[in-house]
């Protein structure tokens, strides 16, 4: 249209030659000019059909969150250690009793074991049944957790999630031997030195992480061994705070006195701990 109405309107000097010329340019354009777009575009998907072998697709590697991560049962209690611990040994009332019983099951409380044993020597039987069916119920569940972990491990491909399986396998049969006493998994310090004994397990104890096979030469009283240990564990990336009780614990048994306030004075995140701070205040003479 534009073409025709430039003939139209623009003067002509010469005679003209009639109306073909200007028709003609006008079909020709309302004709080809809207299949140039589309022409542009098959060229353009044709060039990119014939590099597309070269281009080459992000790899991105998903995320594996190992299975027994959705067996931490955890919940939050708003009543304090104390407080239930109280209520359940020195309460004369049968339904407290057996409320602080409940809520130590529905809990996880770092004496859980312990305090549930204890209730086992109550005088109520309704506590005595309660403080039965709570530890039955806390040995199946390490017991299914056990041997779906071990399933895991056998069935997974990758290397580096095995290994980290391996490692959370080690540190639950550490946490479940040493809930006779206590939860957290303190070391237990002998007062002679002794070689650890070999047993059949020997392979899977080299293979645990370095720090878990520090405190078990620790609680042997293989100081010098722990020590080791756990210097090879800081250069596996733990933290060197997370070492500091344990490694105060071998500086004691070497009766290093002097080290051992120098460590703690590097490391002052001790003193939050609820499980070291007494021994924090303690060392460093902080009432």
């Amino acid at each position: 249209m534009a073409s025709l109405g430039a003939s139209i309107i623009v003067p002509r000097e010469r005679a003209s030659q009639g109306w073909l010329p200007a028709w003609l340019l006008f079909l020709m354009l309302s004709v080809f000019l809207p299949l140039l777009g589309a022409v542009l575009a098959l060229i353009y998907a044709i060039a990119l059909r014939s590099v597309r072998h070269r281009i080459h697709v992000a790899e991105v590697e998903p995320i594996l969150v190992p299975a027994p991560a959705r067996d931490f049962r955890l919940r939050i209690s708003a009543a304090s250690e104390g407080a239930v611990a109280g209520r359940l040994g020195g309460s004369r009332n049968l339904g407290q009793r057996v409320e602080a019983l409940s809520q130590i099951v529905s809990s996880r409380f770092a004496e859980q074991t312990r305090l549930l044993r204890a209730a086992l020597r109550d005088e109520a039987e309704e506590v005595r049944l309660l403080a039965y069916a709570a530890l039955d119920q806390r040995e199946q569940e390490n017991t299914e957790l056990l041997l779906d972990l071990q399933q895991d491990i056998e069935h997974h491909s990758s290397p580096r999630l095995r290994q980290r399986l391996q490692d959370y396998l080690a540190w639950l049969h550490w946490n479940i031997e040493h809930t006779d006493s206590r939860e957290l998994a303190d070391p237990v310090l002998r007062k002679e030195e002794t070689k650890p004994e070999l047993g059949p397990d020997d392979q899977a104890v080299e293979q645990a992480p370095a720090m878990l096979r520090g405190l078990r030469a620790l609680e042997m009283g293989a100081v010098g061994q722990a020590m080791e240990l756990f210097q090879q564990a800081e250069q596996a990336n733990v933290a060197s705070s997370v070492l500091a009780p344990y490694r105060a614990a071998a500086l004691y048994r070497q009766r290093d006195v002097r080290r051992l306030q120098m460590l703690y004075r590097k490391h002052p995140e001790v003193l939050l701990s609820p499980r070291y701070s007494a021994s924090y205040r303690f060392w460093l003479g902080q009432k």
